[in-house]
């Protein structure tokens, strides 16, 4: 299931309330814009469904990747906090706040979003493994390069081979002096 489908599966448990069908349907045709890349469509049909329903965490959410997604980083900040601000624990917001953080070069703010976003997933494998991706980045950023290959391991371990992982690892380990080359290369 990919990373906002799950975000449709909790859309009637977020907004607290049935959504009418129209609405499901409008916010389902955004995703896939946004999956597909048109970005512009994705952002324009998430602006107007956020104005119908700005109490909608997930539209909120889903606006935010969209402004990120095109490197309207303020914009995409904002979008994320009012998520959050409807659902703390909401684990996408809060992968979403911290990438925003650490787009706009401070990994030391985004660190913490990552932390909690960990605690929200509830053992989801799928946005552990995203999470952890995030914070090895972070920690990466911040010039922690062991706390970075840390969680690019667990990473790689709930991701199940995700190519990109296991990419930004080999890349960390053979940065990493202290480190044998074999084992870099083994990822690389």
């Amino acid at each position: 299931m990919s990373f906002w489908s799950r975000i449709e599966r909790g859309i009637e448990s977020i907004a607290g309330d049935l959504i009418p069908d129209e609405f499901r349907e409008r916010l389902s045709g955004a995703r896939k814009n946004l999956e597909s890349g048109q970005l512009a469509e994705a952002e324009t049909e998430l602006q107007d469904l956020v104005r119908l329903r700005p109490d909608h965490a997930a539209a909120q959410t889903l606006l935010g990747v969209t402004l990120l997604s095109q490197e309207k980083i303020d914009a995409a900040r904002d979008a994320f906090d009012r998520a959050l601000a409807l659902d703390a624990e909401l684990p996408e917001a809060l992968i979403g706040r911290g990438n925003t953080a650490l787009v706009a070069d401070s990994p030391e703010l985004a660190i913490p979003y990552f932390r909690d976003a960990i605690d929200a997933a509830g053992g989801d494998q799928e946005l552990l493994s995203e999470v952890y991706h995030a914070l090895g980045r972070a920690y990466r950023s911040s010039g922690d390069l062991g706390k970075a290959i840390r969680e690019l391991r667990k990473a790689a371990a709930e991701s199940g081979g995700n190519s990109a992982i296991i990419a930004d690892l080999g890349d960390a380990l053979s940065i990493d002096g202290s480190r044998s080359h074999t084992e870099a290369r083994r990822y690389l």
